[in-house]
């Protein structure tokens, strides 16, 4: 009966829920970045501080070139140039007097030449180490072609060079273009030479090896008494290809007459010595004879067998016939069978078959198809022999063609290779002789001032500001975003409705709690709740708080041992700490209305996070909307509760669960509020509840029945599994998180364990809330 009345009112309730709240990344990140503000702006500060030091420290930078022509620009250039002279017979050709730009822009460039020219300015600023040139070479010192945004493509090359030191710069471009000039006359003249040194070293060889080809070419001629042997090896071929056709024709007919054969196999039954044996078989007339008249015993046998019965004489007359005629048959079938030596027995089935003029015609086909079969078999041998001698001849023939043939191939090649050699080493001695360098159309300089001074660019210093505020004020944000996340704590009320997607009923403001050790008030004048709620529910300035201030006076418990309540005017935190419960209690019932709630559990996800006291100011603030509120202290810890209201009971919670007593026995009501109600638990150790289920859903639906609203101040969370036996018995459960207190880790565990027991949460409190 209790469980029908509970459980109802509990799935009611989570129709009811209202849905979470969904996650807002740009929020939690706007809150995030307010909350550290100073932190980010003091790192961030810093760190432009110290790009702006560094920009205005950063030294002006120096950039200075010059330009090489490396082909002619005139008619009368490019016909006096040496290719034009060597390799077209005077006419200029373009693919040939061009030179290859992309390849020389990246050999210039190369690691190979710059480190020559780090080389030799080392030499000159003693100051600085090669290395270290060498990788401002790599990466300042430049090689571009030229190019004209109306004609295209010029033949000249810029280069350039940027550093701090003009001297040093200057010093680099000098030893570049010297560099340069040298690498067109003077190295590509010792790569002609070179060329024409390895010409000469090959021509030696090569000659020798044609000789020595011409006379093993001469030796095959005589050996073999060979004109021409290409013209007999394809006479050779020709009667091949006549023997294989001939060879295929038969195979084909062979092929045709086999398949026919095997047909006829298959149709008829028999092989095909069988089927001689039923051809000769089927000419003996005598059997003939004796087959037809068999035949005709047998027909008139069944007809009379239809009209007498067996043993009349005229059916015994024609079976004695019909076994004389069928001896004679057998005894004439097995004459004809020692004639043809063959293995077919008289009993055999074929021999008892009936043969009609078609399968006659079947049996002599297959005879004469086997037949055919033999004798264009035996051609085949005949044919192969010949074959065979050919094969032998064309084998031998073969041998001495490739050879001939590779040695008149490797002749005409060497003889092409040589000549080739030898007209380009004429070429080469030419080109050496009139090979002209690229020439330097503008030396090397340095862009000067006004004053001959050299000119250089200042650093890009809003660049160098911006770098370092973006980058402090990133690394900043992680820095503290990751030591947040190390923190692992709630660090706003925001956060724990974000985190939890659970409704967020009540933002209670920190407080002192010595002060709250103490009796606090439990009835607020209507005149000042009203004021009070009429404020905000943040305070932002100290204005706010003073106007507070001074219109409030509560009523305080009257106890003349403790003199700190009989002041008349509290303090205005206490105004806005009982405050918070009075819009909490409105919003669960506004949240909840429908069925409203009767029983909650408060409980918090680690020990110290308030859930007594936040269960004890929620209790006063229902009362204050006339109803009667029963506190039930099922902590399990030894309580204050007692203390704080002035009330002196012994039996508890877990009295009422081991004790069969009444109800009212072990509730007390407050002598300050009429309708307030408590079950409290000052000396008593916990028992669980797990093993008096029966009786505690009993008596907390009588509680449920008596009470307009049950609250059950429970342990935190993973403390005991009575929480989750007790919560499952009550409309839902109301979690306190502290803030910058109860972990991330803790509190989604938490949840996930109350989602996995299908508890009901009716939401999240927030406690130790900063008043701004």
């Amino acid at each position: 009966m209790v469980e029908n009345d509970l459980f109802p009112a509990i799935a009611e309730t989570e129709e009811i829920l209202p849905s979470p709240p969904k996650n807002n990344f740009w929020q939690m990140f706007l809150r995030f970045f307010v909350r550290r503000v100073w932190w980010i702006g003091g790192f961030t500060f810093f760190t432009t501080t110290v790009a702006l030091v560094i920009a205005f420290l950063r030294p002006s930078t120096y950039t200075g070139n010059f330009y090489l022509l490396v082909e002619p620009i005139t008619a009368a250039g490019k016909l006096s140039n040496s290719s034009t002279l060597t390799r077209t017979q005077g006419i200029p050709q373009e693919e040939l007097v061009s030179l290859d730009y992309p390849t020389n822009l990246i050999f210039l460039q190369s690691p190979g030449m710059t480190l020559r020219i780090a080389r030799d300015v080392s030499q000159k600023v003693s100051r600085r180490q090669i290395n270290e040139i060498w990788k401002d070479l790599r990466e300042n010192f430049s090689v571009e072609w030229v190019r004209s945004a109306a004609t295209g493509p010029t033949k000249i090359f810029k280069v350039s060079y940027k550093g701090e030191d003009p001297t040093e710069v200057k010093t680099v471009l000098d030893i570049a273009s010297e560099t340069f000039v040298k690498y067109s006359s003077e190295d590509r003249e010792t790569s002609i030479k070179a060329g024409v040194k390895f010409i000469d070293k090959q021509l030696p060889a090569l000659q020798q090896t044609l000789n020595n080809l011409k006379n093993k070419q001469k030796q095959i001629r005589q050996q073999y008494d060979l004109v021409d042997p290409t013209a007999k090896n394809a006479l050779l071929l020709e009667q091949v290809d006549e023997l294989t056709k001939q060879k295929s024709t038969i195979e084909r007919q062979l092929l045709s007459l086999k398949t026919l054969s095997t047909s006829l196999q298959q149709q008829l039954g028999i092989s095909s010595a069988d089927a001689l044996v039923l051809a000769s078989l089927n000419q003996d007339p005598e059997r003939l004879s004796l087959q037809k008249e068999l035949l005709e015993i047998q027909s008139q046998l069944i007809n009379t067998q239809s009209v007498f019965t067996d043993k009349s004489v005229r059916v015994e007359n024609l079976e004695e016939r019909s076994r004389n005629v069928s001896n004679l048959l057998r005894k004439r079938t097995e004459e004809l069978l020692k004639q043809f030596s063959t293995s077919v027995s008289i009993n055999s089935p074929i021999l008892s078959d009936f043969q009609d003029p078609i399968r006659l015609k079947l049996i002599e086909q297959f005879v004469e198809t086997t037949n055919q079969i033999k004798a264009l078999e035996s051609q085949l041998p005949s044919l192969s022999s010949e074959r065979q001698q050919v094969d032998d001849t064309v084998k031998k023939l073969p041998t001495i063609i490739n050879q001939y043939t590779a040695l008149e191939r490797e002749i005409k090649l060497t003889e092409e290779v040589l000549d080739k050699l030898l007209v380009q080493r004429e070429t080469l001695k030419v080109e050496s002789a009139q090979e002209l360098p690229w020439q330097l159309i503008s030396k090397p300089q340095i862009p000067l001032d006004e004053k001959g001074f050299p000119s250089g660019d200042a650093p890009n210093r809003l660049n160098i500001i911006l770098a370092g505020f973006s980058g402090g004020l990133l690394l900043s944000t992680l820095l503290v975003f990751c030591w947040e996340k190390y923190k692992d704590l709630f660090f706003s009320a925001d956060d724990i409705e974000d985190v939890l997607a659970l409704p967020l009923f009540g933002r209670v403001p920190k407080y002192d709690a010595s002060v709250f050790s103490k009796s606090p008030p439990l009835s607020v004048k209507k005149s000042q709740q009203s004021k009070v709620s009429k404020q905000p529910k943040k305070l932002q300035t100290s204005n706010s708080l003073e106007r507070l201030e001074s219109v409030a006076t509560l009523d305080f418990p009257k106890n003349s041992a403790d003199k700190s309540w009989n002041n008349p005017s509290p303090p205005l935190n206490w105004l806005v700490f009982v405050n918070v419960f009075d819009d909490m209690y409105a919003e669960l019932s506004f949240y909840y209305r429908t069925p409203p709630l009767r029983a909650i559990t408060i409980s918090s996800i680690e020990p110290g996070d308030g859930q007594s006291l936040i269960a004890l100011n929620l209790a006063i603030a229902a009362t204050k909307k006339g109803k009667r509120v029963l506190l039930v202290d099922a902590s399990g810890k030894k309580s204050t509760l007692c203390h704080r209201l002035n009330l002196t009971g012994q039996k508890g919670f877990n009295y009422l669960l081991t004790h069969n007593v009444d109800l009212e026995s072990v509730i007390q009501e407050v002598p300050q509020n009429s309708n307030l109600y408590v079950v409290a638990s000052p000396t008593e150790d916990r028992i669980s509840s797990q093993h008096l289920w029966s009786r505690m859903e009993y008596i907390m639906s009588e509680l449920q029945e008596r009470f307009d609203l049950v609250i059950y101040d429970l342990p935190h969370f993973n403390e005991t599994t009575d929480v989750y036996f007790m919560t499952s018995c009550t409309d839902g459960m109301l979690l306190v998180v502290g803030v910058n207190k109860t972990k991330h880790s803790s509190a989604k565990k938490v949840l996930k364990k109350a989602n996995d027991l299908r508890l009901p949460l009716l939401g999240a409190i927030a406690n130790f809330v900063e008043l701004e």
